[in-house]
């Protein structure tokens, strides 16, 4: 199994479902493949449902309810299950049109998270670049690398701004390249405190803007260095 499963309770059809189970980005274009089971994750009678991946290697889980291989994560009217030794991968999510940016690990998977901003000032992604939290992100970066603050300092610095709009940002920046919403990246459990300030280092292009001035702080003890992702 790969990509996930949704339960809905109470339902037989698709065109039942209601609109708080798929968010409108997630959905859109997709196909959906689904089967009424007497007994869902919560023994009650209900639909499965799955969406078709759209890239080629990618994998749909199949239209089952296994408890003992299956971890269900709790809605209210619906739930999302992933399957234990094998969760939802890159490829099962992964959108027909990428938008180029920087490879970013997350739960032990490289993940492409949208570059919105270039180093060079240039939007990319207009959805999202009107993000407050992104531009004070842009502003702390260039403040810090112009006072040459220690990788340390820096690095504490930008994660603490990035814990302040946090989860929800870095969900919606996954979204851009892959079908991930809330209710998927609270299943799959892989944006984490740990990993946001990475998430949106790739969003403003740090790696690229890294490239550019490595050579003026190499030589510098504790020298500029924002970690977890390259270039794709």
């Amino acid at each position: 199994m790969s990509g996930f499963l949704y339960f809905v309770p109470g339902v037989e059809q698709v065109d039942q479902i209601g609109p708080q189970v798929f968010e409108a980005a997630v959905v859109a274009g997709a196909q959906l493949l689904d089967r009424h089971v007497e007994h869902g994750p919560d023994g009650t009678p209900g639909l499965l449902v799955t969406l078709k991946p759209e890239i080629s290697g990618g994998r749909a889980p199949g239209l089952v309810v296994n408890a003992d291989t299956q971890r269900w994560t709790r809605f209210a009217g619906f739930s999302v299950g992933v399957e234990k030794a094998e969760p939802p991968r890159p490829i099962d999510l992964q959108r027909r049109e990428l938008l180029r940016g920087h490879a970013v690990e997350l739960g032990g998977a490289k993940w492409l998270v949208p570059a919105i901003r270039t180093a060079a000032g240039e939007q990319l992604c207009t959805d999202h670049a009107d993000s407050a939290v992104l531009q004070a992100y842009i502003d702390l970066l260039l403040a810090g690398m112009r006072s040459q603050a220690t990788a340390p300092q820096l690095h504490r610095r930008l994660t603490e701004l990035a814990a302040r709009d946090s989860w929800l940002r870095a969900v919606q920046l996954l979204s851009v390249n892959y079908r991930i919403g809330v209710v998927e990246a609270a299943a799959l459990q892989i944006v984490t405190p740990s990993v946001i300030a990475a998430l949106f280092g790739a969003a403003v292009d740090v790696p690229t803007l890294e490239r550019l001035v490595a050579h003026v702080y190499m030589a510098s003890a504790g020298g500029f260095s924002i970690p977890s992702a390259s270039r794709n």
